[in-house]
Parts: C-alpha cells; structure tokens; sequence
C-alpha cells in the first residue's frame, strides 16, 4: 500500500543522496560577493558562499572596542569540520579543522588601528581541496599556512556565523558565542572563478581515514 501511495503522490522516484544533490544546490548560484554584519547568525551552509575547491577573499572591516577588542570575526562549521578567524588575546587567530585530529592554525601579533581596522585573509587554491592561506592584518602580511586538504561548503555542517560562534564552536580556545566586541563589523566574502570540486571526493577521504 505505501508503494502505491507513494507512486500515487510523486514520491518515487526515492533519492537519498543527500551530499550530492547538496554540491548541486551550491553550484547553481552564481553569485560571487556576499556580505555579512557583526551578529548575523546562523546562516545555512546552502545559503553560505560556495568555497567549494576554488579561491577565495575574506575581508573583514570594524571600529576597535573602547577597551578590549576581542572575539570571532567569522565561524565556519563546527569542531568537526570548518574555520574560524578570531581576536583574542592580542592576536590575530585563523583555525581550520579537516577533522577532530588534524587542524592547521596562524597566529599574529594585532594591534588594530584606533578608526578603523582591516584583516583579510585570502585562501588561494594550490591543487585539488587544497590550497595555501595568506592573512592581511591592515595592509600588512602576517602569517600564512598551506591547506593540504580542504572541505566543500557542504561538508561544513553548522553553517555560516559572522561576529560569534553561535553552534558547535569551531575551537576551544574560547567559550561560544565569543561575541566580536568590535562596533559595525562587516565582512565580505569574494569568490573567484568557478567551483572545481568533486562532491564526493572530501567525504570518501574522510571515511578511509576514521
């Protein structure tokens, strides 16, 4: 009976493919800028820009706090698989985590600028899911770390959160939501060029290795 009814209804044909028919969600914007103010949360991953396997921009613009300027700037996804760029403690933070053991980080001295400051960091792709991350703190180069394997936007679960960790934190070296204490921050994420990823590649690697 419940074939009937499904074949009835326009159920059938079942299609449980869930990461794929996600990538293909993600590829049919074509849009390439996307901007986000302090406390914005939490967007869906298939509303965030797809940074799926291609170069990106992150620039995140803000007034300093009167006293201490501190807190997450952009959250991506969770502990389990995302990124986070953050102030604390006088630095200037970047976290990526591919998976609960392998992470990658930078770390940088920031005084931010007494009007108006300025961090961009910029994910260059270097081959398949993988690329190297350049940080900008006011026109300045501070730091950089190569991505060996990188996820697609799908795979980053806990979406898209700017000026707080409002899910699963991305990291422990604080306690979410880590609210940015800056005044009008605005954060600009620039896409470049089109999305070279396998669906399902990031997913199957991820699996062997558990």
């Amino acid at each position: 009976m419940w074939w009937v009814e499904a074949g009835k209804y326009g159920v059938l044909p079942l299609d449980d493919r869930d990461w794929e028919r996600a990538a293909a969600r993600l590829r049919m914007n074509t849009t390439t800028r996307y901007q986000y103010l302090g406390s914005m949360a939490r967007v869906d991953r298939l509303s965030s820009p797809d940074i799926t396997d291609r170069s990106y921009t992150i620039t995140a613009e803000f007034e300093p706090a009167a006293t201490v300027t501190e807190g997450v700037l952009l959250a991506w996804g969770s502990r389990f698989a995302g990124f986070v760029l953050y102030v604390k403690d006088g630095e200037l933070r970047y976290e990526y985590v591919y998976s609960e053991s392998v992470k990658y980080s930078l770390r940088a001295p920031f005084s931010p600028r007494a009007d108006r400051a300025l961090v961009r960091l910029i994910f260059q792709r270097t081959g398949p899911n993988a690329g190297r991350v350049q940080l900008v703190a006011d026109d300045a180069l501070v730091g950089s770390v190569d991505i060996p394997r990188s996820w697609p936007t799908h795979g980053t679960t806990a979406g898209l959160n700017c000026g707080q960790d409002a899910g699963a934190p991305v990291t422990d070296a604080y306690r979410r939501p880590f609210r940015f204490t800056g005044r009008n921050l605005r954060v600009t994420v620039d896409l470049e060029g089109a999305s070279n990823g396998n669906p399902g590649a990031p997913y199957q690697t991820v699996l062997r290795e558990q």
